[in-house]
């Protein structure tokens, strides 16, 4: 279970990138050190954990 701060910051997060997949969203937070502007650019430029599952989760989120 995560801290009531963590989980704002993952909600901002799935906010501002638009994709449901919790433990994915995680695991970047984590390897951002949970600093939300590290997670974006990671998660913008494709650079960290899931790289690949990025542009699958955002593909399959545009086609429901």
């Amino acid at each position: 279970m995560l801290s009531e701060e963590k989980e704002e910051v993952l909600s901002t997060f799935r906010e501002i990138v638009n994709i449901e997949e919790r433990d994915l969203l995680i695991e970047i937070l984590i390897q951002s050190d949970w600093d939300l502007s590290m997670a974006v650019e990671n998660f913008m430029s494709g650079n960290g954990v899931g790289s690949e599952n990025l542009k699958t989760s955002s593909t399959r989120s545009s086609t429901y």
